[in-house]
C-alpha cells in the first residue's frame, strides 16, 4: 500500500515539474515523456545548459563578426 502511495506521489510531482516549465524547455521536456522525476530534471538541466551554450556561442559570432 505504502509503495501505491509513493507511485501517486511521485506521478503528481513529476507532473506538476514538466508542467511548470516555461517555453521550449518544458516542451521538449514533456515530449521525452520521463519516468520519473530525476530523470525529467537531468533533461531539464541538460537543455537549460545546451541552450545557453548556443546563446554564448550566437554572442561570440556576433561579436566576432562586429570587428
Amino acid at each position: 500500500m505504502q509503495k501505491l502511495y509513493y507511485e501517486q506521489a511521485e506521478s503528481k510531482l513529476l507532473a506538476s515539474f514538466t508542467s511548470g516549465l516555461m517555453g521550449t524547455l518544458g516542451k521538449q521536456v514533456g515530449y521525452t515523456m520521463p519516468k520519473n522525476i530525476e530523470e525529467a530534471l537531468k533533461i531539464a538541466m541538460t537543455l537549460s545548459q545546451a541552450e545557453l551554450q548556443e546563446r554564448r556561442s550566437r554572442t561570440l559570432c556576433l561579436d566576432m563578426e562586429g570587428r
